[in-house]
């Protein structure tokens, strides 16, 4: 009879130790599948993230190289303008002129830092530098006064137009900077987030 009683006890507490094992290894899936699908969206999170900021990043930078390349060509027939004061030339400068305004005003759309808020503003005022003299240049031509024109397209333009593509570059080094920046923490965000998973593992 003890030893029925015994078996009886040792039977119920094997079925007891069995269940609280199960428990155990049930919350252990449990845990692991919670963490699994967490640093899954984690990485899809950071990937998304990541998309957004290069996009932004790259729409910034071909907006300033659409300014450089309005630049150029406004100062091209500025000059042309003093060879050949032609409707034509004429044309292409106030199209280039005006091309060059517009992708400025495009690029204020695009950023938010405080960094290349201090780029635009310079850019900004050596771009009205370039239209007011620019003016004057169109000013002396109408009178006549080709030396008055060529002075100010030799000086003011050309110190406006230096200023507006010193000012570019400056914003392009900093995007290369940033992007360098956005590509290294997303590879440190993903490489952290496997290390846990495999730590969990």
């Amino acid at each position: 009879a003890y030893l029925l009683s015994l078996r009886k006890k040792l039977e119920v507490n094997s079925v007891s130790i069995g269940r609280r094992l199960n428990i155990i290894f049930g919350i252990f899936i449990l845990l692991l599948s919670t963490t699994i699908v967490t640093n899954y969206i984690s990485v899809k999170n950071i990937e998304s993230n990541t998309d957004e900021a290069l996009d932004s990043r790259v729409v910034q930078i071909r907006t300033i190289d659409n300014i450089r390349f309005a630049l150029g060509m406004q100062g091209l027939y500025a000059r042309a303008l003093m060879l050949d004061n032609s409707s034509t030339n004429l044309e292409n400068f106030k199209t280039y002129q005006t091309m060059l305004d517009d992708e400025i005003a495009h690029l204020k759309t695009l950023f938010s830092s405080k960094e290349m808020e201090s780029y635009f503003e310079q850019m900004v005022i050596h771009n009205d530098d370039f239209n007011n003299k620019a003016a004057e240049m169109l000013s002396a031509l109408d009178r006549g006064n080709l030396d008055k024109a060529i002075d100010i397209v030799n000086d003011d333009l050309r110190d406006a137009n230096a200023g507006i593509l010193d000012t570019s570059e400056a914003m392009i080094k900093y995007q290369d900077e940033q992007l360098v920046a956005i590509k290294e923490g997303t590879n440190q965000s993903i490489s952290t987030t496997f290390i846990v998973a495999l730590i969990v593992f």
